[in-house]
C-alpha cells in the first residue's frame, strides 16, 4: 500500500470517528432496547400473576 495524501488521510480518519460513534450508539441503542424489552416481559408477567390470582379467588368465590 503506498503512502497516502494526508486530505485522503484526514478523510478516512473522519470516516473512521463516524463509524466509530454509529457502534456505539446502536450499542447503546441495544442496550436500551434489551432493558425496555426486559421490562416489559416482568410486566406482563406480573399482569399475567395477579389475572389468574383473581381467577382463582373468583372460582373460590363461585363454589361457595
Amino acid at each position: 500500500m503506498g503512502a497516502r495524501h494526508p486530505a485522503e488521510v484526514e478523510r478516512l480518519q473522519r470516516r473512521l470517528d463516524e463509524l466509530e460513534s454509529r457502534v456505539r450508539s446502536l450499542r447503546m441503542s441495544r442496550r436500551v432496547l434489551l432493558d425496555l424489552l426486559r421490562r416489559v416481559h416482568d410486566d406482563g408477567r406480573r399482569r399475567i400473576q395477579h389475572l389468574e390470582a383473581e381467577v382463582a379467588r373468583l372460582r373460590a368465590r363461585n363454589r361457595t
